[in-house]
């Protein structure tokens, strides 16, 4: 009897301790652990002021060479930017010594159709090399979303390469700059192209290119088509785009821009041969145009050919 009392002792103050164990874990709050990056890591929310107001971005990749933000309005399930952006930026810093070695940031936005760059000695993106993306669409297949990346790091590599420090020396319309916004960017996306292999999207550049022309210098300027296309193909590809921009950083002023002689004497040095001749049939040529070879000729007498 009194093992049976015992028994009925252990057992109902067993049912207590339970009892109070359940109600203390009913009264605890779980809370979800909060990955913490690692040192040095991109922040996970940026917010910016885009062209179309204040936009809350949200990081969704980064690695050691890139961070990707979607806004609002990309759909999460798109990916295939991850690996392009890092694949293209990775050869970019290579070929065109993109310094200081920091990550490129992009910025993609779900609506729009237009583009922007900055630069890591502008605070207008938080003093980091940026590309900024607006577009109605983000279908891998389509080659517009890739376009769009790609004319836009080119605004970043045109500012920064080969140790360069200040805006681009050719970005601008004569005589404050040289190919406007975009004259030279066709022959460095099809450079991209072609070294990705990816033939459908060099071969619809390269059509685009041999069509397409400016006002700027002068009136049907076709600059890919008597410029950038020849000149690319005899002299070098991928070596004579990254060469005159070599030459620029190493040897142009930060303080102002190329003018045509000048752009002509830079690019003559990067093909290691005279392209008067390509200039005079592509942008006509003037006495002051002469004027300014003669002297770049003599100013950077470094550069031979």
């Amino acid at each position: 009897m009194i093992k049976n009392l015992i028994c009925m002792a252990l057992f109902a103050s067993t049912l207590v301790l339970t009892g109070c164990g359940d109600d203390e874990k009913d009264d605890k709050v779980i809370k979800p652990v909060e990955e913490v990056d690692p040192p040095g890591a991109p922040p996970k929310t940026w917010e910016v002021d885009g062209w179309t107001g204040k936009a809350n971005l949200k990081r969704v990749f980064y690695d050691d060479d890139v961070a990707i933000y979607y806004d609002g309005d990309m759909d999460p399930k798109i990916t295939w930017t991850f690996k392009f952006i890092g694949d293209v930026w990775r050869y970019l810093k290579v070929v065109y010594q993109c310094t200081p070695d920091q990550r490129l940031f992009a910025t993609l936005h779900g609506k729009g159709g237009v583009g922007t760059a900055s630069y890591y000695y502008s605070d207008a993106w938080d003093y980091r090399n940026t590309i900024i993306c607006y577009s109605d669409t983000w279908d891998e297949n389509q080659g517009w979303a890739k376009d769009l990346i790609t004319h836009e790091m080119f605004h970043v590599v045109e500012s920064v390469a080969f140790g360069a420090h200040s805006y681009s020396a050719g970005y601008g319309d004569y005589p404050n700059g040289i190919w406007g916004d975009s004259q030279f960017a066709p022959i460095f996306q099809y450079d991209i192209y072609k070294h990705f292999g990816m033939e459908a999207n060099a071969r619809q550049w390269e059509t685009q290119m041999k069509t397409s022309y400016a006002d700027k210098p002068t009136p049907g300027t076709y600059w890919s088509l008597s410029w950038f296309l020849p000149i690319y193909n005899n002299y070098g590809k991928t070596e004579v785009l990254s060469g005159f921009f070599k030459l620029v950083g190493e040897h142009f002023p930060a303080d102002r821009k190329l003018n045509m002689g000048e752009f002509v004497h830079f690019f003559s040095g990067a093909a290691h041969a005279d392209l008067k001749t390509y200039a005079v049939n592509t942008f006509g040529w003037t006495t002051a145009y002469e004027q300014e070879l003669q002297n770049a000729r003599e100013e950077f007498s470094m550069i031979e050919y």
